[in-house]
Protein backbone atom coordinates (compact mmCIF):
# COMPACT_ATOMS: atom_id res chain seq x y z
CA UNK A 1 0.00 0.00 0.00
CA UNK A 2 1.09 3.59 -0.57
CA UNK A 3 0.64 4.66 3.06
CA UNK A 4 2.54 2.68 5.67
CA UNK A 5 0.89 4.35 8.65
CA UNK A 6 1.28 7.12 11.16
CA UNK A 7 3.78 7.48 13.96
CA UNK A 8 4.24 10.50 16.20
CA UNK A 9 1.83 12.51 14.05
CA UNK A 10 4.15 12.04 11.06
CA UNK A 11 2.92 10.34 7.90
CA UNK A 12 5.26 7.75 6.44
CA UNK A 13 4.85 7.25 2.73
CA UNK A 14 6.15 4.19 0.93
CA UNK A 15 8.04 5.03 -2.20
CA UNK A 16 9.21 1.53 -3.04
CA UNK A 17 10.30 0.96 -6.63
CA UNK A 18 7.81 -0.83 -8.87
CA UNK A 19 8.20 -4.59 -8.63
CA UNK A 20 8.54 -4.94 -12.41
CA UNK A 21 11.49 -2.57 -12.28
CA UNK A 22 13.09 -4.33 -9.31
CA UNK A 23 13.02 -7.62 -11.19
CA UNK A 24 15.15 -6.15 -14.01
CA UNK A 25 18.08 -5.60 -11.64
CA UNK A 26 20.17 -8.56 -10.52
CA UNK A 27 20.47 -8.72 -6.74
CA UNK A 28 24.03 -9.89 -6.10
CA UNK A 29 25.20 -11.49 -2.87
CA UNK A 30 25.77 -8.89 -0.18
CA UNK A 31 28.18 -8.85 2.76
CA UNK A 32 26.56 -10.45 5.82
CA UNK A 33 25.79 -7.17 7.62
CA UNK A 34 23.90 -5.82 4.62
CA UNK A 35 22.27 -9.10 3.67
CA UNK A 36 20.38 -9.36 6.95
CA UNK A 37 18.68 -6.00 6.26
CA UNK A 38 17.49 -7.16 2.85
CA UNK A 39 19.34 -4.37 1.01
CA UNK A 40 19.33 -4.68 -2.76
CA UNK A 41 22.73 -4.57 -4.45
CA UNK A 42 21.51 -2.24 -7.24
CA UNK A 43 22.07 1.48 -6.75
CA UNK A 44 18.84 2.50 -8.45
CA UNK A 45 16.72 0.20 -6.29
CA UNK A 46 18.46 1.26 -3.08
CA UNK A 47 18.35 4.98 -3.85
CA UNK A 48 14.85 4.93 -5.34
CA UNK A 49 13.01 6.78 -2.52
CA UNK A 50 15.48 9.67 -2.53
CA UNK A 51 15.41 9.80 -6.32
CA UNK A 52 11.62 10.17 -6.25
CA UNK A 53 11.91 13.01 -3.71
CA UNK A 54 14.54 14.79 -5.83
CA UNK A 55 12.43 14.34 -8.95
CA UNK A 56 9.40 15.75 -7.09
CA UNK A 57 11.38 18.82 -6.03
CA UNK A 58 12.54 19.27 -9.63
CA UNK A 59 8.94 19.10 -10.89
CA UNK A 60 7.81 21.66 -8.30
CA UNK A 61 10.70 24.00 -9.20
CA UNK A 62 9.99 23.64 -12.93
CA UNK A 63 6.28 24.32 -12.38
CA UNK A 64 6.99 27.44 -10.29
CA UNK A 65 9.52 28.62 -12.86
CA UNK A 66 6.94 28.14 -15.61
CA UNK A 67 4.33 30.09 -13.63
CA UNK A 68 6.83 32.92 -13.03
CA UNK A 69 7.78 33.02 -16.73
CA UNK A 70 4.12 33.04 -17.75
CA UNK A 71 3.34 35.85 -15.29
CA UNK A 72 6.34 37.81 -16.59
CA UNK A 73 5.20 37.31 -20.17
CA UNK A 74 1.66 38.43 -19.28
CA UNK A 75 3.18 41.52 -17.61
CA UNK A 76 1.79 40.70 -14.18
CA UNK A 77 2.77 42.70 -11.13
CA UNK A 78 6.53 42.61 -10.57
CA UNK A 79 6.10 41.64 -6.93
CA UNK A 80 4.08 38.57 -7.90
CA UNK A 81 6.62 37.53 -10.54
CA UNK A 82 9.51 38.03 -8.08
CA UNK A 83 7.63 36.01 -5.44
CA UNK A 84 7.30 33.02 -7.77
CA UNK A 85 10.94 33.30 -8.85
CA UNK A 86 12.07 33.37 -5.21
CA UNK A 87 9.92 30.38 -4.29
CA UNK A 88 11.24 28.56 -7.36
CA UNK A 89 14.83 29.26 -6.26
CA UNK A 90 14.04 27.90 -2.81
CA UNK A 91 12.91 24.61 -4.36
CA UNK A 92 15.56 24.56 -7.07
CA UNK A 93 18.55 25.40 -4.95
CA UNK A 94 17.87 25.16 -1.23
CA UNK A 95 15.42 22.27 -1.00
CA UNK A 96 17.03 20.28 -3.81
CA UNK A 97 20.50 20.83 -2.37
CA UNK A 98 19.29 19.92 1.11
CA UNK A 99 17.68 16.72 -0.15
CA UNK A 100 20.64 15.80 -2.38
CA UNK A 101 23.36 16.47 0.18
CA UNK A 102 21.23 14.91 2.90
CA UNK A 103 21.14 11.70 0.90
CA UNK A 104 24.79 11.72 -0.17
CA UNK A 105 25.55 9.04 2.41
CA UNK A 106 23.03 6.79 0.66
CA UNK A 107 24.55 7.65 -2.71
CA UNK A 108 27.99 6.54 -1.55
CA UNK A 109 26.70 3.47 0.32
CA UNK A 110 24.46 2.15 -2.47
CA UNK A 111 27.03 3.21 -5.07
CA UNK A 112 29.77 1.23 -3.31
CA UNK A 113 27.50 -1.81 -2.96
CA UNK A 114 26.57 -1.58 -6.63
CA UNK A 115 30.13 -1.07 -7.87
CA UNK A 116 31.58 -3.99 -5.90
CA UNK A 117 29.99 -6.34 -8.45
CA UNK A 118 30.54 -4.19 -11.53
CA UNK A 119 32.44 -6.94 -13.37
CA UNK A 120 29.29 -9.13 -13.25
CA UNK A 121 26.90 -6.39 -14.42
CA UNK A 122 24.81 -6.54 -17.54
CA UNK A 123 21.78 -4.67 -18.85
CA UNK A 124 19.97 -2.64 -16.21
CA UNK A 125 22.74 -3.08 -13.66
CA UNK A 126 25.18 -1.24 -15.96
CA UNK A 127 22.78 1.71 -16.07
CA UNK A 128 22.57 1.57 -12.28
CA UNK A 129 26.36 1.69 -11.92
CA UNK A 130 26.71 4.58 -14.35
CA UNK A 131 23.95 6.48 -12.51
CA UNK A 132 25.78 5.87 -9.20
CA UNK A 133 29.08 7.19 -10.57
CA UNK A 134 27.38 10.27 -12.06
CA UNK A 135 25.67 11.13 -8.75
CA UNK A 136 28.87 10.58 -6.77
CA UNK A 137 30.74 12.96 -9.10
CA UNK A 138 27.87 15.48 -8.98
CA UNK A 139 27.97 15.39 -5.19
CA UNK A 140 31.72 16.01 -5.17
CA UNK A 141 31.27 18.94 -7.58
CA UNK A 142 28.55 20.47 -5.39
CA UNK A 143 30.71 20.10 -2.29
CA UNK A 144 33.67 21.67 -4.15
CA UNK A 145 31.49 24.61 -5.22
CA UNK A 146 30.26 25.14 -1.66
CA UNK A 147 33.84 25.04 -0.39
CA UNK A 148 34.86 27.56 -3.07
CA UNK A 149 32.00 29.94 -2.16
CA UNK A 150 32.72 29.78 1.55
CA UNK A 151 36.47 30.34 1.16
CA UNK A 152 35.96 33.18 -1.34
CA UNK A 153 33.48 34.86 1.00
CA UNK A 154 35.84 34.47 3.97
CA UNK A 155 38.69 36.02 1.97
CA UNK A 156 36.51 38.96 0.95
CA UNK A 157 35.40 39.56 4.55
CA UNK A 158 39.01 39.57 5.82
CA UNK A 159 40.14 41.98 3.08
CA UNK A 160 40.47 45.77 3.59
CA UNK A 161 37.43 48.05 3.58
CA UNK A 162 37.74 48.89 -0.13
CA UNK A 163 36.71 45.31 -0.87
CA UNK A 164 33.24 45.84 0.65
CA UNK A 165 32.07 46.61 -2.86
CA UNK A 166 33.35 43.18 -3.94
CA UNK A 167 31.43 41.55 -1.06
CA UNK A 168 28.27 43.29 -2.18
CA UNK A 169 28.75 42.17 -5.80
CA UNK A 170 29.55 38.63 -4.64
CA UNK A 171 26.40 38.55 -2.49
CA UNK A 172 24.27 39.90 -5.36
CA UNK A 173 25.61 37.27 -7.73
CA UNK A 174 24.69 34.46 -5.33
CA UNK A 175 21.54 36.16 -3.99
CA UNK A 176 19.21 33.24 -4.55
CA UNK A 177 21.67 30.67 -3.22
CA UNK A 178 21.28 31.65 0.39
CA UNK A 179 20.67 29.44 3.38
CA UNK A 180 16.99 28.53 3.17
CA UNK A 181 14.60 31.22 4.42
CA UNK A 182 17.03 32.90 6.80
CA UNK A 183 18.99 34.50 3.98
CA UNK A 184 15.85 36.07 2.50
CA UNK A 185 14.40 37.11 5.85
CA UNK A 186 17.53 38.86 7.10
CA UNK A 187 18.82 39.86 3.66
CA UNK A 188 22.09 38.30 4.67
CA UNK A 189 24.54 36.09 2.90
CA UNK A 190 25.98 32.85 4.29
CA UNK A 191 24.73 33.28 7.83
Amino acid sequence: SFFKGCKSSALFVSLDPPEAMSEKFTNHTMPSNFGKYNIHSSFIIGYWEDFVVLFGLFVIAATLSGIAALLYKKKAKKDLVRFFYQIQYIFRWNMFLLAFCGSYDKITLYGALDLRNVSEHEGANIVSSVFAVVLIILGLLILAEILYLVTKYQKLVKAPLQSRYKIQKFAERWEFHQVLFKGYKEDSFMT
